[in-house]
């Protein structure tokens, strides 16, 4: 199963950088968001109300969390 994985960051952030490498480790399709250049600052807030952190990651249109919580998913998924 193929789940779609939305990645929310902006440049120079390292814990977005180890998502996507997280990601590719895993081979898992992912879709990088850059906030203020693909999305805007408003748009990221509508999104994330009460998150003002990146990156911002969200799973088959549901919100997960942060690198942690994205880490310890695909460390299950790929056990």
């Amino acid at each position: 199963m193929t789940e779609k994985i939305e990645i929310y960051g902006q440049k120079g952030c390292r814990f977005c950088d180890k998502a996507k490498d997280l990601c590719e480790k895993y081979d898992m399709p992912y879709t990088y968001y850059e906030v203020g250049v693909d999305v805007e600052v408003k748009e990221f807030a509508k999104l994330f109300p009460h998150k003002r952190t990146v990156p911002q990651i969200m799973i088959d249109g549901s919100y997960l969390g942060g690198f942690a919580e994205l880490n310890a998913e695909l460390t299950l998924i790929g056990d």
